[in-house]
């Protein structure tokens, strides 16, 4: 089980922005901000000093990229295969399955399982 977040990692859309600023703007105080918009006050500050700090503001979310998968389709097939005949090995061990001896990334292992239907990995147990 992964850990749970404290805060939902979505990004705060346009209109709040602007709200929170206009808000200062009208010299509310960062815990009434925090009270009407119930954001973390970190996040609050962050917006105020970036509406302080940059002359032309604009509020246009950037686009974000994934993690780029350094295997090919072909490499990902006979990794599964890999996968799927050495059953009892763990999960860790995984990680050094490259020929180049180059860790592979826990994400990117992840993304392949999940790829596969295979998320819940776990080594069988010897009988």
């Amino acid at each position: 089980m992964g850990r749970i977040p404290k805060t939902s990692r979505k990004e705060i859309s346009f209109t709040k922005r602007t709200k929170i600023i206009d808000y200062y703007k009208f010299s509310y105080s960062i815990s009434s901000i925090y009270q009407s918009f119930r954001l973390p006050c970190f996040i609050i500050r962050f917006i105020i000093n970036r509406y302080k700090n940059e002359k032309n503001l604009d509020f246009k979310n950037k686009p974000r990229f994934g993690i780029i998968l350094t295997l090919f389709s072909k490499n990902k097939k006979h990794f599964f295969r890999y996968i799927t005949t050495y059953i009892k090995n763990t999960f860790f061990i995984f990680y050094s399955f490259s020929k180049s001896n180059k860790k592979l990334k826990y994400i990117i292992i992840k993304k392949i399982l999940k790829i596969y239907s295979k998320t819940k990995k776990r080594p069988k147990k010897k009988s």
